[in-house]
This record gives structure tokens, sequence and C-alpha cells, in this order.
């Protein structure tokens, strides 16, 4: 059973209440600023973006015929023509909507597209809200998006009272020229895990009988939804259970990799990265000297160099590898962090601890050098997850 089917959605039971109560308050008539009609959804890849706007959509062509939802892929038209691929895609979609033919399309002007769409749009307006929901907006480039705002999404939402922008990403959307698009705080949901109660839910609607489950799939997948489906899927057994963790936790880093095309050069750094939480340079440089894969001459330079790479790839709200500006340090993001840690430890356990051990000595050094309660926690940290796995630092070679 797939997790998108709206039927047996979970949860996110806030973020819909928001958008159906702005679809019911225009209905009644009441009057929205533009910058009111425009929700940005944020969240990692399997948090559940694209399940939300095809369950916002689902819900609102089952229960407010008075809407006119469009929901549209970003992701579909890239090597295309993005801004070409979502005119047609909305003029036509549409068009079906209101029940007319569309006219042809191909060889005309964006501009002339454009103009179709807004004027259908100001004939219907006061029988339809139209709901654009736009998946995948961090995919296109910063130009591609420009162009979008350019030559569409400015007069969609000024041109049309009762127009509403939804759009879903895995960070927030860019910064655009428009007011009213900008993704401010108040208008930004970010998306987060679910907790053991919402993943009994949501595991009992993928396998009726495996929630008592919930404990384990949150500890495995980190109450993230798609990593709970992918967790269901191994599900096996009388009495229900995951018989082969490793496989799963396998499978779903390997699907992250795949994902984000996290290249193979990068394997090895990031599961050394893995066993550290906050970290700068320094931290990671002997983690990167004592892999036993990795080429010697890492020094903070070269690591500083290597943090800016992954920074670039997108895996969620921010790069895989970024600048934490809250906590001042750089970070790992969190769910693939764990993955990647969980991974290591159950194929390569030795590794695993030398890469503790590693850690641990250098922060016990550096915290009695300094005087440092910073360095001892951090010492304190490693000490404490090598005992959760019943190993310690005393047979460490080297």
């Amino acid at each position: 059973m797939s997790d998108c089917d709206p039927e047996n959605f979970v949860n996110r039971d806030k973020e819909i209440g928001f958008v159906l109560k702005m679809v019911s308050d225009l209905a009644k008539g009441k009057p929205f600023a533009p910058r009111e009609r425009v929700f940005h959804f944020v969240g990692p890849s399997g948090i559940g973006k694209s399940c939300l706007l095809k369950k916002i959509y689902w819900e609102l062509t089952r229960k407010h015929q008075e809407c006119a939802p469009l929901l549209v892929k970003l992701d579909t038209f890239i090597g295309l023509g993005v801004i070409d691929g979502l005119l047609v895609t909305v003029y036509e979609s549409f068009c079906e909507h209101i029940k007319i033919k569309p006219k042809e399309s191909k060889g005309q002007a964006r501009k002339t597209i454009a103009g179709w769409i807004q004027k259908k749009l100001k004939e219907c307006g006061n029988e339809q809200i139209v709901i654009l929901l736009l998946d995948e907006v961090n995919v296109p480039s910063q130009k591609e998006m420009r162009e979008i705002e350019e030559h569409f999404l400015v007069k969609f939402i000024h041109g049309n009272d009762r127009a509403i922008l939804i759009t879903a990403g895995r960070s927030r959307p860019p910064m655009f020229d428009d007011f009213a698009l900008r993704p401010k705080p108040s208008i930004t949901f970010r998306l987060s895990v679910f907790d053991e109660e919402k993943t009994s839910q949501q595991i009992e609607h993928l396998k009726p009988g495996a929630g008592k489950l919930a404990g384990k799939v949150v500890k495995l997948g980190s109450g993230v939804p798609g990593n709970t489906v992918k967790l269901v899927e191994h599900i096996a057994g009388d009495p229900l259970d995951i018989p082969d963790e490793a496989q799963v936790i396998r499978s779903m880093l390997d699907d992250i990799k795949k994902t984000n095309n996290i290249e193979e050069r990068y394997y090895q750094m990031l599961e050394a990265i893995s066993v550290l939480q906050g970290f700068f340079p320094e931290d990671v440089a002997p983690l990167f000297q004592s892999h036993p894969q990795l080429s010697d001459g890492w020094d903070e330079g070269r690591v500083k160099e290597i943090f800016l790479e992954l920074s670039r790839i997108q895996i969620g709200p921010g790069g895989l590898v970024d600048w934490d500006r809250e906590k001042k340090h750089w970070a790992m993001d969190e769910s693939t962090r764990d993955l990647f840690e969980r991974e290591l430890l159950m194929r390569n356990s030795e590794l695993w601890k030398k890469l503790h051990c590693t850690a641990f000595a250098k922060y016990e050094e550096w915290g009695q050098k300094y005087n440092s309660d910073l360095f001892r926690n951090k010492s304190n940290y490693h000490q404490q997850r090598l005992h959760s796995a019943e190993l310690n630092c005393s047979d460490q070679e080297g």
C-alpha cells in the first residue's frame, strides 16, 4: 500500500486544517491580502511533503466543489524547460477543470500562455478558488524560479483575489523579489518527524497488526515517514518483526545516496563524520587521518573544502553538511548522519570503534589542555556511545 494513498494518510492535521480554513473563509467572502494566501511546506527527503500536497489536493476535490486545485511537480520538467512545462500544465489542467477545450499551446510564447491563464482565472474569479500546489520547488535552478515568478506567480497571486499558492521543497524556497511570495516564518511550515504514537498509526495503515513495532521502527528510521514505509516492507514472520535490521538500514542508506546523488568518493568521509555531532574542521581531520580507506594529507584547510562541497548537496532544509547558525558549528543532516553511523556499526564495528576512540582521545586531550568543559562533554559523549555498544578503547590499536 502506498504511503501516498490519500484515504489512508495520517497526521499533518494542523497543516491540512490551515489550508482548508483559508479555503472556507475565501468561499464565505472573507478578504485576504496576497501575502496571506501563500504557504510553504519545508522538510527533508522522506518527510512526506509530496504526500501532504496530494492529501490537500484530494481533500479539496472531495469537499470543496468551489475549488480548482492544480498540483504540479516541478521536477517533471527538468531538462525540458521548467517555466514552459509549468505554464502549459497549469493552463491545460485549469481548462480541464472548467470543462473547456484548451487552445493549442505548442509553439506559443510564454507571455501568450501566461495571458491565457490569467484571462481564464479572471473569468472564473467569482466562482472558483484556484489553489496552485507546486511540489519540488528546490529542484529548478534559481534562474528558472525567477522566470516562474516573473512570467506567472506574481500575476497569479496579485491578479486573483481568491488564488492560493502552496509550495513544498527540501529547504526554504527562493527569496522571491515579490514581497507576497517571500517565505516568511509565519507562512513557512517545517514538517517534523513522527513520534512513536503517530508512527504506530502510520504502520497500522500500511500493515494492520504491526503497529506494536512502532518503537523499533522509530529507532531504526528516526520517525521519518518515508523511512517507516521502507521499514514496514521488511516486517514479516509470526509474530511480526523486522528479521534483518542490517539489511533494512543498508537499503535506506542506499536510497539516501541515490536520491540525493551523493558521489561514492564521499562515502568514507561521511561515515567518519557520522560519529560526531557538532564539529569543526579540526575535529574531523583526525578522523579522516585514522580512516583506513582515506588517503593521508588531511589538514583543516582540506577538510573545510570538503565541507563546502558537501554543503552544496541539498538533502534537507540545508546541505548534507551545513553550518548551524544557531549553535555556531558544522553539522551533518541528522537523519542521514544516523543512518551512516548505524550502517557502519552493523557492518564494521571495529572501524566504528576506532573512529569513536579517535574522537574520544582528541577531545579528552583538548579538555585537559584548554581546561574546557565543552571538550570534556564531547569526550564523555563518545565514551558513552562506546559503552552503549559494549566496546571500549583499552585495546585500541595505534
